[in-house]
């Protein structure tokens, strides 16, 4: 942001984190502000959209699976609480307690 004129126009976070021990097994967690340029160059921000997702994935890596539906269900499985422990408490409920906050 040193660079003159420079302004953010973007800036979100993302983290992935490897599950097993060969690391193909990965939960992802992103939160996106949704700013366009217009309000960029005007300095006027609305309430616009906020994106946050988690995703959970298992990379082959050259090995086969059981079944689509086997991996998918493990996936879900191993998800839910990673999602509720490390997305929902910590993230998503203090953004939602910002937000109450300022209507």
């Amino acid at each position: 942001m040193d660079i003159p004129d420079a302004k953010a126009v973007h800036f979100g976070f993302s983290l992935a984190v490897g599950l097993s021990p060969d690391v193909r097994t990965q939960f992802r967690i992103l939160v996106q502000p949704r700013t366009f340029s217009s309000q960029v160059k005007s300095g006027q921000y609305g309430n616009e959209p906020l994106s946050v997702m988690a995703t959970m994935r298992q990379w082959a890596g050259g090995k086969k699976h059981a079944s689509l539906h086997d991996l998918h269900q493990q996936l879900i499985q191993q998800a839910a609480p990673l999602v509720e422990e490390r997305l929902v408490k910590p993230i998503v409920m203090p953004i939602r307690e910002a937000i109450a906050r300022h209507r």
